[in-house]
């Protein structure tokens, strides 16, 4: 079993602290890019004037071992934010969707690497939240809708699935087969049962 202090150790050498910094630093006004109005720059300072994430964000700043217990109230703090954000905001840019799902899954990959659950590493199953898809890995991503030119990439066994939204519920376009599902609540199910593999992003 991994001991808790060994984790503490290596992650405070390592280089999740310098781009979890960067995503504080970069990330986040690019999720909420307050010079494009009023309700971006509200959302802004909820996620940076938050207390948590203030204490976080002075931890990672000096290597220090405890950002990691940090990191779990930090991510929760940021998707409700997000979340948040979209219910408020009626249009909602489409020239940001790629970038805002690129941020979450760096979220997701670096906040994987400091989650912590009594000195053992944590993992989850495929669940839909709102509009988003959470990964077994912790990354975090809205579906691709109809006429978007990306989508979410899985693997099951040796085939791979393009998934997106299709006109009327979702779709799984693979290597030598498709398949189609009501709702996502459907697809999360199917990916389980077959132990699909987030890879990630791609083109269709």
């Amino acid at each position: 079993m991994i001991k808790l202090k060994d984790i503490l150790k290596e992650a405070s050498t390592s280089e999740s602290y310098g781009q979890m910094i960067n995503l504080m630093k970069n990330g986040i006004p690019m999720i909420f890019p307050r010079e494009e109005g009023e309700l971006q720059k509200k959302y802004y300072d909820k996620v940076m004037n938050n207390g948590d994430v203030g204490v976080f964000i002075q931890a990672l700043s000096v290597g220090d071992p405890k950002a990691i217990k940090l990191w779990p109230k930090v991510s929760k703090v940021i998707y409700k934010n997000i979340n948040d954000y979209h219910k408020e905001d009626i249009m909602v840019k489409k020239k940001l969707h790629s970038e805002r799902n690129k941020v979450l899954i760096m979220m997701g990959k670096y906040g994987k690497k400091l989650s912590v659950n009594e000195g053992t590493l944590t993992e989850g199953k495929f669940q839909m939240k709102g509009k988003y898809l959470y990964m077994p890995g912790g990354e975090v991503s809205s579906l691709p809708g109809a006429y978007d030119n990306d989508a979410l990439k899985v693997t099951i066994g040796r085939e791979s699935f393009n998934i997106y939204k299709g006109r009327r519920g979702v779709l799984a376009v693979g290597d030598s087969y498709s398949k189609d599902f009501k709702n996502v609540k459907e697809l999360g199910n199917w990916l389980n049962k077959e132990k699909a593999k987030y890879i990630g992003i791609d083109n269709r």
